[in-house]
This record gives structure tokens, sequence and C-alpha cells, in this order.
């Protein structure tokens, strides 16, 4: 192993040895040891020093063998090197010596290529250029034969198309449908001149809607909702629709279609009319005098409005208020739907209706009372009707020898209409609205004399105007029926619709078990109005005010703010008035007081008798 240890470690091995073998023979001197053994301890370690010494000599003349022979591998590799970068600088120099040579014919070469090039691309050019232009005529053709197929379409299709630019003119290219229906020339022109050109309102609503459009205040699409959607046009009506033209959300035009709807507009009216008539025909059935009433109280308010005899904007609004409610309470949808109209515009432009406004009001009840006259014929409204017990009660007075004139009275009485009919009516009219305002049945209890009776004429517009009070209680009132649950109330809603004496009046009174007068909400209507609005008086006035109402939204049913006047005037043309109590959440009471003093004897004495 000593032959196989590094040079260096062998030195300083050598070095120790004498050091180790002194100190080796002074340990075992002093440890006792006798002079023999101390002596063979020295001798071994002096015999490992002499081998060692020679294994060093071995050791140092390999070392300088092979340090002679590394000197010669680096010699022979420093030659090889030479010889190597020798080689390399021969093959430069004859590489630049032949590219030095072709230089001239390289370039040549490069010519060459260059111009074989631009031949080839004059080649593809011109296959490119034939090709190019058999795809134009390809593609002309397509066009031709593409605006052929779609002018067969325009000049085929039911409807009349056209496109309407941003500037708000037609441009030319139409279906054959549109210009047969608007032949005038309109290129240059608002688009409304040609549909409408003699009706300048049509064409003021289309300019106002259109300017509304290309403000782009409004959404695209918001703004074209608000476009006309159907137009009578000479005798015709159309239906619009608007479809937008844009580029990167920026409106280009628009494209109209137009459809002819008379026909099918027609053929509604007629099956509402065909339905209408046989509602009144059930409603005449089961209530003639009713019937007779309701249509001569419209007669007489519809004339009142027509001839200028009512012709402050109140009055007019009262009254043709109470024609739609009346009307819709017996089904005469024709009649009310135009009285819905007129109210919308007088409230909209706060004046009175047109003279053409009032003609359609005319014409759709003159339709009206030619379908009753056929129905009914003239007699319809001359019948009386008797109940047994007040047959009886003649009988009894002809036979017990009661006073000529006392007879008469009571047949005189019968000529007036027992005050039952009317509240029958109501409470047929209160679970109807019910029923289609979606709140269920209702629970209606009638609390009157079947004897009592007054004079149908005199009568008649309070009766109509009442009919205010039950659609407000039924519409404003009563809660549907998870809101009554809720409230810990009968699921169904009641009124009480009560006649009676009470004290020196003859009181006609509507209660509810609803949810009470907003009294809140009616004092901030009366101050939106000006209106005194502090004590509890004032409110009861604000509530019977015109334009007052608690409802949110006007309906063809309320929200108008016009019932509760008319029907307390009606009332006051009697010597009456009205009296409201209500509590929020529990219901709300009406009552209207006559005097009987303001009757005349014959009909106090039948009042007190019914008592």
């Amino acid at each position: 192993m000593l032959a196989e240890l590094p040079i260096r470690r062998l030195l300083i091995l050598l070095a120790v040895i004498p050091a180790s073998t002194c100190a080796l023979l002074a340990l075992l001197l002093l440890g006792g040891a006798s002079r023999g053994l101390a002596l063979v301890a020295v001798l071994a370690v002096m015999f490992a020093a002499v081998i060692a010494a020679q294994l060093l000599r071995r050791a140092v003349r390999s070392v300088a063998s092979t340090q002679l022979q590394l000197q010669t591998a680096r010699n022979e590799l420093e030659k090889l090197r030479e010889e190597l970068d020798g080689e390399r600088r021969a093959r430069e120099q004859s590489k630049a010596a032949d590219e030095k040579e072709r230089a001239p014919w390289r370039g040549r070469n490069i010519i060459r290529e260059m111009l074989s090039g631009i031949r080839e691309r004059d080649d593809e050019l011109g296959k490119f250029r034939g090709n190019l232009e058999q795809l134009v005529e390809e593609r002309t053709l397509q066009l031709q034969q593409r605006t052929h197929a779609m002018r067969l379409v325009l000049d085929h299709v039911e409807q009349g198309l056209a496109t309407i630019r941003r500037d708000g003119t037609f441009t030319s290219e139409r279906s054959r449908q549109f210009d047969a229906w608007f032949p005038e020339p309109g290129e240059g022109r608002f688009f409304a001149e040609q549909l409408a050109p003699r009706d300048a309102a049509v064409q003021a609503r289309f300019q106002m809607a259109w300017d509304q459009v290309v403000e782009g205040f409004f959404p695209i699409d918001a703004a074209l909702e608000q476009m006309p959607k159907q137009i009578d046009i000479e005798g015709r009506r159309y239906a619009f629709e608007y479809n937008p033209i844009t580029e990167e959300d920026e409106l280009e035009g628009v494209l109209l279609v137009i459809t002819d709807i008379t026909a099918e507009t027609q053929r509604l009216q007629r099956d509402a009319e065909q339905r209408e008539l046989l509602a009144v025909f059930e409603r005449f059935m089961r209530d003639r005098g009713g019937f007779a009433q309701f249509f001569q109280e419209c007669q007489a308010l519809i004339h009142s409005v027509v001839s200028g005899a009512v012709s402050d904007t109140a009055s007019v609004m009262r009254a043709i208020h109470t024609v739609k409610g009346n009307c819709a309470a017996f089904d005469v949808t024709s009649v009310a739907e135009v009285a819905h109209r007129l109210e919308s515009a007088i409230v909209d432009r706060g004046e009175l209706p047109s003279n053409e406004q009032l003609a359609e009001l005319q014409r759709s009840f003159n339709a009206l009372s030619d379908r009753v006259q056929r129905l009914a014929g003239e007699a319809a409204a001359s019948k009386v009707e008797v109940s047994s017990e007040e047959l009886n009660h003649l009988l009894e007075a002809a036979t017990s020898r009661v006073p000529y004139a006392k007879i008469v009275q009571l047949l005189e009485r019968l000529k007036h209409e027992p005050v039952v009919n009317p509240l029958r009516r109501a409470a047929e009219q209160a679970q109807t609205l019910a029923r289609r305002l979606g709140k269920g049945e209702v629970k209606v209890e009638i609390v009157a004399n079947d004897e009592l009776r007054l004079p149908t004429e005199r009568w008649g517009g309070f009766w109509a105007g009442f009919v205010h009070v039950v659609r407000n209680a039924v519409d404003h009132g009563l809660e549907r029926r998870q809101e009554r649950l809720a409230a810990g109330k009968e699921p169904v809603g009641s009124l009480r619709l009560i006649c009676k004496l009470q004290d020196a009046n003859l009181c006609i009174a509507l209660s509810d078990d609803g949810r009470g007068i907003n009294w809140s909400r009616v004092r901030e209507r009366a101050q939106e109005q000006g209106l005194p609005a502090e004590t509890s008086h004032d409110l009861v006035e604000a509530l019977f005010t015109d334009g007052v109402s608690t409802a949110q939204k006007i309906t063809d049913i309320s929200g108008r703010g016009v019932g509760l006047s008319a029907v307390r005037d009606a009332a006051r043309q009697l010597g009456g008035d009205v009296d409201v109590s209500s509590t929020l959440g529990e219901g709300t009471t009406f009552r209207f007081l006559f005097p009987l003093e303001k009757f005349s004897e014959p009909l106090r004495e039948s009042a007190r008798a019914c008592a």
C-alpha cells in the first residue's frame, strides 16, 4: 500500500519516522521495558524507514519518466496544430481565388434568375387578370340574378316595404304594393307626407316620433317603439313595423313594413259586436227596467255633451266618465272604449273634445241604440214590474174600501222603480268587476225594503253615478285573497248595500271591509293641487274634488279622480249630500243622505210606510 501512496504523503512519512523512533525508544525505557525489547522496536522502525526510502526513490524515478513523456506529447500536439492551421489557410486562399474567378458569372446568374421570376409573375398576372375579368362577370351576373329575384319578391309580396333614410326620406327601392297604396311621389320629401298627404295630424305624429329616433337620446329599439303602430288613412287601417338598419351601432335607416289590416280589423269588430249584442241581450232579459234606465241615462248624458248643453271641462269630464262606467257595467264595451279615449284626450290636452271625437261617441251610441231597438222594440221601457206583495197590497186596498185617492197613490207608486232593483244591479256589477280584477267572489248583502220605490227619471242620474262608488270599492277597497289572509281577514271580501230611513233622511249607503282610505295619500294629492288639507273635513272635500285620486295608475276602471265628484253632484241635485267614514285596514262607508222634506208628500208617506 505504501507504493500506491502519493509522493507528498511519503515525504511527510519519512520526515516523521526518525522523530517517532526516538519518541518510541524514550517511552519504552521510561515505561520500564527491557533494553532488548526497546532495541527490537527501534530496529523494526528503522527497517521500515529503509523500505520507505527505497519506495521513495522508485516513485521519484517514475515521476521524472512521466514528465518526460508528457513534454514529448505536448511537442507533438503543437506540431500537429501548426500543420492543421497551415492547411486551413491554404484552403481559405484557394476558396477566395475561386470566388474571385466566379463572381462575374454569379452576377449574370442572379440577373437571369430575376428576369425569369419577372416573366413568371407576368404570366401569373395575366392569368389572374383573365380570372378577375371572369370573376367580375360571374359576380355581376349573380348580382343581377339576385336583384331580379329581390325585385320579384318586392313585386309579389303582399306588404308594403320601403326603406327610410336617416334624414326621413324614402329610398327609390320599394315594393309594388307600397307604390299601389301610396302612389304619390315622395322622393326628397318626409316619408309621412307620402303616407298621409292630406292628414296633417298623422304627419305631425310621425314627425315627433321620428325626431326622437334620430336624436339618439333613447336606445334605437325604445325610440322605434314610440312610432305609430296603426294608422287610419283614407278609410283604410294600416299596421306599421320598424326594423332598424345599423352599421357599427349607428342608425343608417329603417326598413318600414306596412300591412293592410282593414279586413282583419273589421272582422274583429264584427266579432266584438256579436259578443256585445249577446251580453246586451242577456242583460236586457234579466233586468229590462234597469237596462232601459241605463240606456236613457246614457242617452241624456251623451246628448248634453254633444249638444253643448254641458260646456265646462269638469262637467264634460264627469259626464263622459259616467257614460264609460255605466256602459262598462252593462257590458257595452264599444261605447265604453270611445268614452275612455275621450277621457284620455281631455286629460292629455286639458281641453274639450273636438267635434270629430264627440261625433265618434255619438256614432257608437247610435249603433248601440239601433241594436237595442231591434232587440227590445219600442215598448221595452214602458213596462211596469209589480211584485206579488205589492199586488196583494193593492187588492187588499181595493176590497177594503180604501179611499179612491189612496188607491190612486198606490197605483202612482207602481210607475216608480223599486229601490232594491238598482241595489241588485250594483251588487251584480261589483261581483262581475271583482272577477275581472282577479279578486274572486264577493259577498254582497242588500238591506232594503222591497216595496220602497223611487221615481225612475228623477233618480236615474244618481244611480248612474252610484256605479262609481261601487267600482271604487271593488278596485281600491277590497283586497285580493292573499292580502286579506295576511291581514287576518276572511278570504272573501264583502259589501253591504243599504237603503233605509235614518232620522228624517233617506239613507243610501255602501260599506266594504277592505283596506280603507289612505288619508295620508289623499292629503298629498290635495296639497299637490293646492287644496286645503288640514282637517278631516278638508280631506273629505278633497276626496270628492275632480282630479284627486289615490290610485297609483290610471286604468279603464278608475284613477281619473272624477267618479266621486260626479256622484256627489248627482246627490246634491236631489237635495242630498254625502258623508264618508273610513278606518285604514278595516273598511270604508259612503252614506248618501236625502232629507224627506225635499220629497213629495206621497213619496214621504211611502218611505215612512216602508221604514
